[in-house]
């Protein structure tokens, strides 16, 4: 048999398969440090945002740095080692 319909004004849907990949354009990649060590707390900015600079783009979570380089300060300034940096006794 023959099928018969009435013709209906549609988008033509054309569709292309293949295989790629993915790249990064380096001239437009920075490579991004802290000056103490810590866990990244918060990410304010998105891949693709517009950044100027000087703008705040992470917040690192540096408290435990802080707290140990608070206490070895206070110990070269008294001069004798806190009780918790102190080395074991000699045998």
């Amino acid at each position: 048999g023959v099928d018969v319909e009435l013709v209906e004004r549609q988008p033509i849907v054309e569709s292309i398969h293949g295989s790629g990949s993915i790249v990064y354009d380096p001239t437009r990649k920075a490579s991004l440090a802290s000056r103490v060590p810590g866990s990244v707390w918060i990410v304010e900015k998105n891949v693709g945002d517009l950044v100027t600079k000087g703008e705040v783009l992470a917040i690192v979570d540096a408290h435990s740095y802080l707290i140990i380089d608070s206490v070895c300060q206070f110990a070269l300034h008294d001069g004798s080692s806190p009780p918790s940096l102190r080395a074991p006794p000699s045998a």
